[in-house]
């Protein structure tokens, strides 16, 4: 009975240690998806940056 009491404590020992490595790569997708959406938000911004300049040298073509 020792025996299989020291494989289901190695068993919840690797369980345990395969749930943290799993916790760290939330974290770690977590920290990915807030740069992606600081990149998207940054690219956005961009976009209308680059909008608006065209816009002003129309006008000034134009005008």
């Amino acid at each position: 009975m020792a025996s299989l009491d020291g494989t289901a404590q190695t068993w919840a020992q690797q369980a345990q240690e395969i749930l943290a490595g799993a916790q760290e790569q939330l974290a770690s997708s977590e920290e990915m998806l807030a740069s992606a959406n600081a990149l998207r938000e940054m690219a956005e911004a961009l976009r209308l940056l680059i909008e608006r300049f065209q816009t002003d040298e129309e006008e000034k073509i134009s005008g």
